[in-house]
């Protein structure tokens, strides 16, 4: 588990685009950081405002830091590989959490995805990291990928071996077409312990 007491990011770790955007900001090291969602608010809903998934807009709950991210392919480093995934591996606690956070968020804002989506999207990145986003949710979750990418010096075979555990995770929970049993899942606090 994550140590309070420590920064929950090294920003030595950080990619140079990830340094020059937060050179100078609030935003805090020691806390979870996460992708905000820019909304726009009609008098009958709350519209998602993404108007280019490369630009991102990081969180720690407090400050708003904006990056821009040309692809993912940018963002991997080295060639390591990742180790067995069959359970979450302390060390992949900030990358699931980057990825997965984003759900439950998304979720709560807009609507609930069901097992199969997900699992199409996780299995889209996993194949095409840069490819075309079908969805929102898709381009969130590109966005989330990126920020776990941009803080850490992971690879694109890790990347694609931690979309394909959560792709397995979505089978797992899925019992119908539109069941919604990883997201309950998630809303428990496993893995990462949000």
């Amino acid at each position: 588990m994550i140590n309070p007491s420590k920064s929950f990011h090294d920003v030595s770790e950080f990619v140079p685009s990830l340094r020059a955007a937060i050179a100078g900001s609030a935003i805090d090291p020691k806390r979870m950081w996460s992708i905000a969602i820019k909304i726009e608010e009609t008098e009958d809903e709350v519209i998602d405002a993404m108007e280019d998934r490369r630009d991102i807009i990081i969180t720690d709950g407090r400050t708003l830091v904006d990056w821009r991210v040309e692809s993912l392919s940018s963002l991997f480093r080295g060639s390591a590989t990742a180790p067995s995934l069959e359970k979450y591996p302390e060390e992949y606690f900030h990358f699931f959490a980057s990825i997965e956070r984003p759900v439950l968020d998304y979720a709560d804002s807009f609507e609930e995805p069901t097992d199969n989506e997900l699992l199409g999207i996780y299995s889209n990145l996993a194949r095409r990291p840069d490819g075309a986003g079908g969805s929102l949710l898709h381009n969130h979750l590109w966005q989330a990928c990126a920020l776990a990418l941009g803080t850490r010096p992971w690879s694109g075979m890790q990347l694609e071996a931690v979309l394909r555990r959560l792709q397995r995770s979505c089978r797992t929970f899925r019992m119908h077409p539109s069941s919604k049993n990883y997201l309950n899942y998630l809303r428990q606090g496993e893995p990462a312990s949000f």
